[in-house]
């Protein structure tokens, strides 16, 4: 608690400090700290700050392994709040070994995870960085399955992080599936979303020995 306490007086900005320390600067002081404050809000949350909490959360899935995402699933079906059962699905979605990306996908295809949480879920997954590529795959792959199980007006929000992935071919890939694949509801913001995604790109493109992961994950 001292290290985090030190470093992130304001845990509003701290949050945002302690999961880039803990992720893009791969700090193992934070890595630890941050299993240190999930193993004790995993016993008992109310001993934990909720944001340091949700911080710590994040940092461990990201760097975590099978065991960790196992604790999460358990976490969020034993969830006695609404904001602690959502604080373990979205952060399913950071994990970033190729058979967890897959069990996610699982649970969502099968109904485990509910379709008012699903979706969200999935535009987290999209815009990570480990992840996206693969999301974006699979909500391809499965786009008539999705609809179909998700209400109209949040398949866009689904889509709402298509902005991250803005490398080589990723645009001309995203443009070509929607000109023959429609969205019922949000036309217009998801003509933003691709209109965003291409000026990612292009500034991508611009500069690319400046233009560092850390700007653009």
């Amino acid at each position: 608690g001292y290290v985090l306490a030190v470093a992130f007086p304001s845990l509003v900005t701290g949050e945002r400090v302690h999961i880039a320390l803990g992720t893009v600067a791969n700090d193992p002081e934070i890595q630890d700290e941050a299993r240190r404050t999930v193993a004790v809000g995993l016993r008992n949350p109310e001993l934990v700050d909720p944001a340091l909490l949700a911080a710590s959360v994040d940092v461990v899935a990201r760097v975590g392994d099978e065991a960790d995402f196992d604790a999460y699933v358990a976490a969020w079906k034993a969830a006695t709040t609404p904001q602690a059962e959502v604080r373990y699905i979205y952060a399913l979605a950071e994990f970033d070994e190729p058979d967890l990306t897959a069990r996610v996908q699982s649970l969502v295809l099968d109904g485990t995870i509910r379709s008012q949480n699903a979706p969200f879920l999935l535009a987290r997954a999209l815009g990570s960085r480990a992840n996206g590529e693969a999301t974006w795959a699979f909500i391809t792959g499965r786009w008539d399955r999705l609809n179909e199980m998700f209400a109209s007006s949040s398949i866009v929000r689904m889509l709402a992080t298509l902005i991250q992935l803005d490398r080589p071919g990723q645009v001309e890939e995203a443009q070509a599936f929607f000109r023959t694949h429609e969205v019922a509801t949000g036309t217009r913001t998801l003509r933003q979303i691709l209109e965003r995604q291409a000026v990612n790109a292009a500034l991508r493109d611009r500069d690319p020995a400046k233009t560092t992961e850390l700007v653009l994950p």
